[in-house]
């Protein structure tokens, strides 16, 4: 277990996401056998109107949850995005490019979905 975990912890640092990617990020393989990550073309956009959106203020998050479904934007199992989902997906680094777990924050090495500015106004 702490082979492991120094594992995930040395990958983390290194920038590399260890998990199923977040909305707007697909999974994509090189002819190398290699994963890497690329936006989602159907999700990426709605990813980037929420962030802007609360960036701009004036929208709570039930408004942001609203919009999500109103432009088909779903949780891994199809459904409405709750306000709690959407609110965890608004305060993740990774959407301004950086990997964070287990107190690592690092700069992730895939490309950023959101400018690091915006991600900043909407915390």
């Amino acid at each position: 277990g702490d082979r492991i975990l120094h594992s995930m912890r040395k990958r983390a640092s290194d920038g590399e996401y260890q998990t199923l990617p977040p909305a707007g990020y697909r999974i994509v393989y090189k002819e190398d056998g290699k994963k890497s990550l690329q936006f989602d073309a159907a999700k990426a956009p709605v990813v980037r109107r929420l962030f802007d959106l609360a960036a701009a203020g004036g929208h709570s998050l039930e408004d942001l949850a609203a919009e999500a479904e109103r432009l088909g934007l779903t949780n891994r199992k199809g459904r409405r995005m709750h306000k709690s989902i959407v609110h965890k997906l608004l305060t993740n680094p990774f959407f301004k490019g950086y990997v964070r777990f287990d107190g690592i924050v690092a700069k992730g090495i895939h490309e950023a979905l959101v400018p690091e500015d915006v991600w900043e106004r909407v915390q």
